[in-house]
């Protein structure tokens, strides 16, 4: 698996440096915060809050780094966020792997029901 997470975070690396951008530092801060390496996971955290001071940075990106931490209540926070904006990604969060780790938490059903969505899994 160790091996895998550092495949994916060299490809996302290098998405980055094609196209640097918010929608590239959050697969690599999720990617970082699924191999345990929550200090640089926190670091894209902390470059995409300094991002949004300047410009639009989706709630959802956030979100996706928090679960990847396993931080259940911040990515619900940005999640809700991510609700109100409106944000259409939400309508695949059921399918999305990367909310595994909210499966299991009332929270999440809540969250499918505001949208509208019925638990498939």
């Amino acid at each position: 698996m160790e091996e895998r997470n550092a495949d994916a975070i060299s490809e996302f690396q290098q998405a980055r440096a094609n196209s640097p951008n918010a929608a590239t530092l959050a697969p690599v801060g999720y990617a970082y915060a699924r191999s345990g390496n929550t200090k640089q996971a926190q670091q894209y955290l902390d470059q995409l809050t300094q991002l949004s001071r300047t410009e639009y940075v989706p709630a959802i990106y956030f979100a996706w780094i928090y679960t990847g931490m396993k931080d259940k209540d911040q990515a619900f926070r940005w999640l809700n966020k991510a609700l109100t904006e409106r944000c259409d990604y939400l309508v695949f969060v059921n399918q999305d792997p990367m909310a595994d780790v909210l499966r299991d938490d009332a929270r999440f059903k809540d969250l499918l029901s505001r949208l509208g969505i019925e638990s498939q899994r």
